[in-house]
């Protein structure tokens, strides 16, 4: 990549129309423009339709639009509906929104219900919501296991069912190791299925290794097995003791895995004695 700080502002033809960008232009090996700096507020012709923009401006190297900064709020008609976005948009490079910032509480409807977001806003390429920020302490959303009091960061799958939230307050939830009591994060599976939830306190559960004792986090496989649970006390089992506040796992047949780590590569959990 070259940069360019020649001290003068020009205008530069873009896939957004003449733009007079001040120095400190940086570009790629093959010429086209990798970033600059609005050298004041001026209209770009984006994919999302005539932009007031300024500051920042950055393109892919196939030299279509990767971000820009509005100017001032304005109303955009995203994939998903007119909204009122301020700050930066990205891009992806088929034109539609990345990411962007509502600059007030807006309405959006999603699989989980109408929702009241605000603030920053992702979206998957089909225009469909990704991670919205809930407006509101307490949202009753619509879920695959129940209507949940949820608040903070939403995420959604790309087809567009639920996939995390967070509670706003402990709650009684059914699962396939019966009645949990959870508060914080859950997660859920593209199938609706619960992926990871965490225990609001110590509970006795039932496993596929009779009744334990656990806290913490609980992992689900995608058909609703046990995948991986946190001991509250010791286990002994076959002459081995797993310690308190050990992980131990079931792979989605029920088969016992033994006590489980956390791989940082594979991103996901491995039996121990594997590592």
């Amino acid at each position: 990549m070259r940069k360019i700080e020649s001290g003068m502002v020009c205008f530069h033809s873009t896939s957004i129309g003449k733009l007079k960008l001040n120095d400190n232009i940086r570009f790629y090996e093959n010429c086209t423009i990798s970033k600059g700096h609005l050298s004041e507020p001026q209209t770009g012709d984006t994919p999302a339709g005539k932009l007031k923009i300024d500051s920042d401006i950055r393109f892919y190297e196939d030299g279509k639009i990767k971000v820009c900064r509005l100017s001032e709020p304005q109303v955009i008609d995203t994939l998903t509906r007119k909204l009122k976005l301020n700050g930066y948009i990205w891009f992806y490079k088929s034109g539609n929104i990345k990411r962007s910032h509502l600059s007030e509480a807006q309405i959006i409807g999603t699989s989980a219900g109408v929702l009241k977001l605000n603030g920053k806003i992702e979206f998957h390429e089909s225009g469909k919501v990704k991670k919205g920020l809930l407006s509101e302490i307490h949202q009753i959303i619509k879920t695959p296991t129940r209507r949940l009091k949820l608040c903070g960061i939403i995420g959604f799958h790309k087809s567009g069912r639920i996939r995390s939230g967070f509670l706003s307050e402990a709650q009684a939830i059914d699962s396939s190791a019966g009645k949990l009591k959870l508060s914080g994060k859950i997660e859920f599976h593209e199938n609706g299925k619960i992926r990871r939830c965490h225990f609001s306190e110590a509970q006795t559960i039932d496993t596929p290794m009779g009744k334990l004792k656990l806290y913490g986090d609980i992992w689900f496989h995608k058909n609703s097995g046990i995948k991986i649970v946190c001991l509250n006390e010791e286990l002994h089992l076959s002459g081995k003791t797993f310690f308190e506040e050990s992980r131990i796992g079931w792979n989605d047949r029920g088969d016992f895995l033994g006590e489980m780590v956390y791989d940082i590569i594979l991103d996901d959990f491995v039996p121990a004695k594997n590592r």
